[in-house]
């Protein structure tokens, strides 16, 4: 085993669960979330909605990849949000997006050194590790913009 992939891993868990060095996770902030607040736009014109969907996007990728499914997705695509167009839908993509997470989660446990050194599917993209250490850099940026969001309507 990697001495790497675990602490990847459980940066990922904190990110999206809690115990992380910012105090502020992904669940603890849409947990409660109305749908009001989830279509609520900052100044750049995102929704809380099309940014939480942003920020998940990059993992479900991450996650095709994981699981030897290629690379398919767009970074034209990041923001496209329109199959979420009811509370219902999205509290059935919340689910997933949970699930998803710790999904990653356990499949960065296994990986070994040389899989994190190793090309992430194109040498374009350099290797897994920076990809999945970027991606998480990537949700905390994002995670800062959702909590300012929210805690404007306060």
């Amino acid at each position: 085993m990697s001495k790497f992939s675990p602490l990847l891993a459980k940066h990922l868990q904190q990110v999206y669960f809690g115990g992380n060095w910012c105090g502020v996770n992904v669940k603890g902030l849409i947990d409660k979330i109305t749908w009001e607040e989830l279509l609520q736009s900052n100044s750049a014109s995102n929704s809380v909605l099309s940014l939480v969907y942003h920020m998940h996007y990059y993992v479900q990728a991450l996650h095709c990849v994981l699981l030897k499914r290629g690379l398919n997705s767009k970074d034209a695509l990041s923001f496209k949000v329109d199959h979420i167009c009811d509370f219902s839908s999205w509290l059935q993509y919340k689910s997933k997006l949970f699930e998803e997470a710790n999904a990653v989660a356990e499949l960065l446990l296994n990986l070994q050194d040389e899989q994190l050194l190793a090309v992430f599917e194109h040498e374009q993209y350099g290797n897994y590790f920076d990809n999945i250490f970027g991606i998480i850099e990537h949700l905390h940026y994002h995670l800062g913009q959702l909590k300012l969001m929210l805690s404007k309507k306060a």
